[in-house]
């Protein structure tokens, strides 16, 4: 062999423990195949005897021409095989040669078997020949060339033949020399230094043991290279050959062979996402007659619909009259959901009897979102819906700021729950609820589940941010927070009701509206009393509300609706008279004339 003098360089492994895979039983005519196929090999020195403490499993199939060919299975040595890479990004492009140039293409013939491999590769692709019920010790033997299979016999294939082509290439600079693998194409601007270089390459080609298959030499147009013939002027694709006489399974198995195709059967026509479900719509709609008006493409709206907000499967279901199934394939379809867990259930923690009775408020924090990473989040705990602004720190300050919003949308609550942190226990967070008439209750410290459901709302706030996160790139986080809440109050439907949880919020406050209670309430600071007044007699009554002292000499709060004019009248009276009693004596309080 004389490409045993131009070995390969060496391959690189991952392991050094050999791998020993046991050759199986072959039938008799494949055994017989077999040891024919390695004998011819043997002559032609492509095998060698071995005694290799590596060793994989052997084959043979037979081809339609009625010869045999003999196979290895190399997966198991590929797998601890370090690859190595590609040396040509791509085929060359015959359209870079220069026009009216003589062109000659030549093809190597079983390249595989004519490169050699380097000698302390070897021992790795051995194999055993089995005999015939164990008569006898089993025939071991190792490549000596480049096996079938192997996964970097492509690149050492085209650095073996670049290696026996650079002398040629040296030696006429002004060719063109291109190869792909065992595809060579040379180009020259005359015949005379084509007629030079012919002998010359099949000569490097030779030396280097790599055949050349006469019936493959093109030597006249058209020539046809790397699926494109080539004129002495043009260049053109090959012509498509469609064919039309598939009868038998073999007609079939050799188009397969040659045009690659793919068949999934489908069960029938879903509406469910998915490639296959929207090829089938798109068939259909162009079989439906003219006169048939399209519907509405209620499951692509969902789609787009979660692909924006990210809702659950519960409010897919209920917001699109969607069946259970539908929407938990869409949901279960998106990259962004399918990476985050499901929400934890509601919980037993107690809950207010009606809407803006009880709130929860806590801050968590998100890094993302740099200096306004402290996110304060308020929860009502009859309706769940939420409330979140993001602040530059967790102060008492902060905090105040957060509630003016949650009471501008929301409303204001009769009581607030928080834990004992710095902020809510200070005298400014203090005097700011006794201001607005809201009760303050503080949960058991250090108990884990004094703040449960507003620290279960961390979590569902963040993985709906998160969710969102892909489509608001560059979005401030106000802007992030705005969709998220519209996403967690108007489009998310509890499991025990058929409303989004926004709407059990006003539904409740509707119902709170027809009952009988105090509209409004005015604080007397020295008497620690509240007055409120009541919409069904019209007058005054004193509540035993103690609160603490205020700074102001007279507050009042317009937590809900008046129901008449009367009582705004009335309440606008008070007002007016105590504060211009105040001016006019100089007076910060009234307990010494009214007392």
């Amino acid at each position: 062999m004389k490409g045993a003098e131009c070995p390969t360089p060496p391959l690189r492994w991952l392991v050094d423990r050999p791998i020993w895979e046991n050759q199986w039983p072959l039938p008799h005519d494949k055994l017989i195949a077999l040891r024919e196929l390695v004998q011819e090999q043997l002559d032609q020195g492509q095998l060698e005897p071995s005694t290799s403490p590596w060793n994989t499993p052997v084959f043979c199939i037979k081809k339609k021409s009625g010869k045999w060919r003999l196979l290895q299975d190399l997966r198991k040595i590929n797998a601890v095989m370090e690859g190595m890479g590609t040396l040509q990004a791509g085929m060359p492009s015959p359209t870079m040669l220069p026009a009216d140039w003589l062109v000659l293409i030549v093809d190597l013939k079983d390249w595989f078997f004519t490169i050699p491999l380097h000698p302390d590769d070897r021992p790795k692709f051995a194999f055993t020949v089995p005999t015939i019920n164990n008569a006898e010790p089993a025939q071991r033997y190792q490549w000596r060339v480049l096996p079938q299979g192997m996964r970097n016999s492509p690149v050492l294939c085209q650095w073996y033949v670049a290696r026996a082509l650079s002398g040629v290439r040296k030696q006429f600079p002004d060719a063109h020399v291109c190869h792909y693998m065992d595809d060579i194409l040379v180009a020259t601007p005359t015949q005379d230094e084509l007629l030079r270089l012919q002998p010359q390459l099949l000569n490097a080609l030779h030396s280097h043991g790599l055949q050349v298959a006469p019936e493959k030499v093109q030597q006249q147009p058209p020539w046809k290279y790397l699926g494109v013939k080539i004129l002495e002027r043009t260049i053109r694709h090959q012509e498509v050959q469609f064919v039309q006489s598939v009868k038998t399974l073999n007609d079939a198995q050799k188009l397969a062979r040659v045009h690659p195709y793919y068949v999934l059967h489908v069960r029938s026509h879903t509406n469910l996402p998915g490639f296959v479900a929207e090829g089938n719509a798109r068939a259909d709609k162009l079989a439906n007659p003219a006169w048939v008006a399209p519907q509405p493409d209620v499951l692509a709206q969902a789609k787009a619909s979660h692909g924006f907000f990210h809702q659950n499967v519960h409010t897919l279901q209920r917001q699109f009259q969607l069946t259970a199934t539908e929407a938990r394939e869409i949901v279960e379809s998106c990259d962004d959901c399918h990476a985050l867990g499901a929400p934890l259930p509601t919980g037993v923690n107690p809950r207010g009897l009606k809407a803006l009775e009880l709130w929860q408020t806590d801050v968590t924090q998100v890094a993302e979102f740099g200096r306004l990473k402290y996110v304060h989040v308020t929860v009502d705990m009859f309706s769940s819906v939420m409330w979140a602004s993001a602040h530059t720190g967790e102060k008492a300050r902060d905090v105040i700021a957060h509630w003016r919003q949650a009471f501008a949308v929301l409303g204001i609550p009769s009581a607030v729950k928080t834990d004992n942190g710095p902020a809510y226990a200070s005298q400014q967070v203090r005097q700011f609820l006794q201001s607005w008439g809201v009760s303050h209750n503080f949960g058991i410290p250090h108990s884990p589940t004094g703040q449960a459901i507003v620290e279960r709302n961390h979590g569902t706030l963040k993985r709906v941010l998160q969710k969102q996160k892909r489509g608001m790139q560059g979005e401030t986080p106000h802007s992030r927070l705005a969709k998220a809440l519209s996403t967690i109050n108007h489009l998310t439907v509890p499991q025990n009701s058929n409303n989004p949880v926004i709407l059990n919020h006003h539904l409740s406050l509707q119902a709170s509206d027809s009952e009988q209670q105090p509209r409004a309430k005015c604080f007397w600071p020295k008497r620690n009393l509240w007055i409120a007044g009541d919409s069904g007699e019209q007058q005054l009554e004193l509540q035993a509300t103690p609160v603490s002292n205020s700074e102001t000499p007279f507050e009042a709060t317009a937590s809900l609706q008046w129901n008449s004019f009367e009582e705004r009248k009335f309440i606008a009276f008070i007002e007016i008279f105590f504060n211009d009693y105040c001016n006019a004596f100089g007076r910060t309080s009234v307990d010494a004339d009214f007392g």
